[in-house]
C-alpha cells in the first residue's frame, strides 16, 4: 500500500482505480471539508492539464455550470476507460490507490 500525504500534493489526482462498479467515492459536485468549501468538479479533458482546484468552490459552481454546462450529462449512456486517457495527457499512470 502506498501512502500519500494530501497536504504535500500539488495538482490534480486522477484516481482511475476508483472507476469501477463496486467503488463508492464522493460524487460530482460534492463539497469538500476545506476552509474554502472546494467542490468536486467534473472537467472536460481539455481542462485537466491547466486546472486550479481552488477555482471550484461552493460559491463558484453555480456559475460554472451556467457557463459550461454539466459535463456529467448523459454519462450513463456510454462507457469510457480512464487508463487510456493518460496518453492523451502525456502522463504516466501511477499505482491505483486502495
Amino acid at each position: 500500500m502506498r501512502r500519500r500525504k494530501v497536504a504535500d500534493r500539488e495538482g490534480v489526482f486522477v484516481d482511475y482505480g476508483q472507476n469501477a462498479r463496486d467503488r463508492t467515492i464522493a460524487s460530482a459536485y460534492s463539497i469538500r471539508p476545506t476552509p474554502d468549501a472546494r467542490a468536486s468538479a467534473p472537467l472536460s479533458w481539455d481542462e485537466v492539464s491547466g486546472v486550479d482546484p481552488a477555482t471550484f468552490t461552493l460559491e463558484t459552481m453555480r456559475q460554472r455550470i451556467a457557463d459550461v454546462g454539466d459535463p456529467t450529462a448523459g454519462m450513463w449512456r456510454r462507457k469510457v476507460a480512464l487508463a487510456s486517457r493518460f496518453d492523451a495527457l502525456e502522463l504516466e499512470p501511477q499505482g491505483a490507490s486502495s
